[in-house]
């Protein structure tokens, strides 16, 4: 027989009790997950730093590596691995917790403009990154490794600043794309990615679960702007090629990733 209950009320797959693992001091709330994803997590943060070592002694091949083959396969690591997996694997997201590791977590919270403005901060941070792609970093792989430096310490310096996860959920220039190409809910049914100690740094945070957040969110007009606008930036972004060099030849023949000083 039916229930008459409001659709609302049927449980989503994400909110299934996680399976408790055990630790030294007792029990962890936080939930297991498939034996490759800490190894993966693992390879992933030592090939970050091995991508910047690259730009700073091969800069002729680093930008090949980088821009056409790990930023190229993100998306479908998005989709496949699922959003909170990618939660867990991503090189930047470990090295904005580094103080937390190390016990100079800070504790402010996200203040209400940050809140209500996190997905305008992430957008004009991606625009940024995009603008200096296509003067700078697509071809230079010392240019490269300087802005991975940058990004570093600017991921670790919010980690000092504030508490949990704040870079990853309001500054992160790749934060809305990993949600973007999820929401509301990812194709399958993975534990999420929550901290082990939570400590609020995001109402309806994704981390616990991401299908709830899509749906508390769905009205801020600050998510909209940057939906909205994110198909127009990536459109504008490949025509610039074409534009640069009146064919697209350059764009899929790949030299662009072999010109340093391009900015002038």
């Amino acid at each position: 027989m039916l229930s008459s209950a409001s659709p609302t009320a049927v449980p989503s797959l994400q909110n299934r009790p996680p399976r408790l693992t055990k630790s030294t001091a007792g029990l962890s709330v936080r939930p297991t997950d498939a034996w490759w994803v800490e190894p993966v997590a693992r390879v992933a943060v030592a090939m970050f730093f091995g991508l910047i070592l690259l730009g700073a002694a091969m800069p002729h091949v680093a930008g090949r590596v980088f821009w056409t083959v790990a930023v190229a396969s993100l998306p479908l690591l998005f989709v496949i691995a699922g959003y909170h997996r990618w939660r867990r694997i991503c090189p930047l997201a470990w090295v904005a917790q580094i103080p937390s590791r190390l016990g100079r977590a800070g504790r402010r919270r996200a203040s209400p403009w940050l809140q209500a403005h996190g997905y305008d901060l992430a957008f004009a941070l991606l625009g940024v990154s995009l603008w200096l792609r296509l003067v700078a970093t697509n071809g230079d792989g010392r240019a490269l490794a300087a802005f991975l430096v940058l990004l570093s310490a600017a991921a670790v310096a919010v980690g000092v600043a504030f508490t949990g996860k704040t870079w990853c959920n309001y500054i992160c220039p790749v934060s809305f794309v990993e949600r973007l190409y999820t929401e509301p809910r990812g194709l399958r049914d993975t534990p999420n990615s929550q901290c082990t100690t939570c400590t609020a740094c995001k109402p309806a945070c994704p981390d616990i679960n991401e299908e709830n957040s899509y749906w508390k969110e769905i009205l801020s007009p600050a998510k909209a702007r940057a939906y909205f606008a994110f198909p127009g930036v990536v459109l504008a972004f490949y025509a610039y090629f074409f534009l640069q060099a009146g064919t697209w030849a350059y764009y899929f023949g790949g030299s662009w990733t072999n010109q340093p000083n391009l900015i002038r």
